[in-house]
């Protein structure tokens, strides 16, 4: 009868282990790239609705693309996209 050997156990263990959480992190970014991708394609549905020069405030397509304006001074503003990016912007008051 082989003798059992319970460091190789323990190291098969610690390698299902870890093969799981990378399993876990793939899946995640998986189901974060189809969020992206799901934005992505409101905004370029948005985009699409656009006719030429913006003249006119259109709330709509305002609502699709920005999430966030966050005031970070009295002469400056953070806008943060539906995609994720984020940029700061000046204001310019008189």
């Amino acid at each position: 009868m082989t003798p059992i050997d319970y460091n190789r156990i323990k190291e098969f263990s610690d390698e299902i282990t870890a093969h799981r959480a990378d399993l876990r992190r793939y899946e995640a970014s998986q189901q974060a790239s189809g969020i992206a991708a799901s934005q992505l394609d409101r905004v370029c549905e948005a985009l699409g609705k656009l006719t030429g020069d913006l003249k006119e405030w259109d709330d709509e397509l305002i609502r699709e693309l920005i999430h966030t304006v966050k005031v970070l001074s009295k002469d400056k503003i953070l806008i943060m996209f539906r995609t994720g990016l984020e940029t700061e912007q000046a204001l310019c008051i008189e």
